[in-house]
């Protein structure tokens, strides 16, 4: 599981995305997970920030599709400013360029969508 989660504790999931139906497939890919969790969903990435900064997050993942605001731009925000977070980029499977960037700006890694439950699962172990 993600590094600095201390056994028993509830993870913590930020999912940035101006979707509803995003929100509902990490939802489900994540009813996989063993143990407890915890998904909270901003729709607005200009307050992302702000929220990422109160909760601090184990996870936090990044659509692609998120209107005037550059993703790779918010992953490198968010590595600066909790580098304890681990950050994934949600990217449609044609987005291959703005999953590299998201990368060099400091996610772990990316998901395609439509979103596989087990490579979500597999991607958060």
């Amino acid at each position: 599981m993600l590094a600095g989660l201390v056994a028993g504790e509830t993870l913590r999931i930020l999912l940035v995305s101006t979707q509803e139906s995003v929100r509902e497939e990490v939802e489900q890919a994540l009813a996989g997970l063993p143990g407890d969790f915890r998904l909270y969903w901003v729709t607005r990435p200009d307050l992302a920030a702000v929220r990422a900064s109160d909760l601090i997050p184990h996870l936090i993942i990044v659509d692609d599709a998120l209107g005037d605001v550059d993703p790779p731009e918010l992953v490198g925000q968010f590595a600066a400013s909790l580098p304890s977070s681990a950050l994934l980029s949600l990217v449609r499977q044609d987005a291959l360029e703005t999953a590299r960037r998201a990368i060099l700006l400091g996610a772990r890694g990316f998901i395609t969508k439509p979103i596989v439950p087990e490579e979500l699962l597999g991607a958060v172990r």
